[in-house]
């Protein structure tokens, strides 16, 4: 018989379909850091990290396509994956989306720069909302619609159009 544990609502069991003698998973929430694993009358704590990518990882990677169904990150994995990207990104007080601003010399750089990242985020299938205001400043902001917050695509995008950014000698 398995050690059943007081756990919170959101947690979710993972056993349908398997044998009797195989473990079962208690995942605490997509973003927690630790499970539980339960085998016969035996109880194990499972404890690991969420992994912070840096911004040449992030960049080097591809957006995944998102149609929901998946949890947004929280705040506090938002917060980590931004030291990591080591950008100017600011993360909303909602923690639902990030964004980054840019003073240009004049609008054919904002032009220059908004082209740039329509490019790569059609690539990429992961659209942001681009602002111009004033003729030369910029803001770019991501979240991923689907989910009504952030996942790890948004920070993708990010790298990437940073690296744009240095490129065109947008710092």
């Amino acid at each position: 018989m398995l050690k059943e544990l007081q756990l919170p609502a959101n947690c979710a069991t993972l056993s349908a379909g398997l044998p009797p003698n195989a473990f079962r998973l208690t995942k605490l929430s997509q973003s927690a850091q630790a499970c539980i694993l339960h085998r016969a009358n035996v109880t194990f704590l499972w404890e690991f990290t969420v992994e912070v990518h840096d911004s040449n990882s992030l960049a080097s990677q591809k957006c995944k396509p998102c149609e929901g169904g998946v949890e947004a990150c929280s705040i506090d994995e938002a917060q980590r994956q931004l030291v990591a990207l080591g950008s100017n990104w600011i993360l909303s007080d909602d923690g639902k989306l990030i964004s980054r601003s840019w003073k240009l010399k004049n609008f054919v750089q904002a032009m220059q720069l908004i082209s740039e990242v329509a490019r790569i985020a059609e690539e990429d299938q992961h659209h942001p909302d681009l602002h111009i205001t004033g003729y030369r400043l910029v803001k770019i902001e991501l979240t991923t619609h689907a989910i009504q917050g952030l996942s790890e695509n948004d920070f993708i995008l990010a790298a990437k159009i940073d690296q744009a950014s240095a490129k065109l000698g947008f710092r």
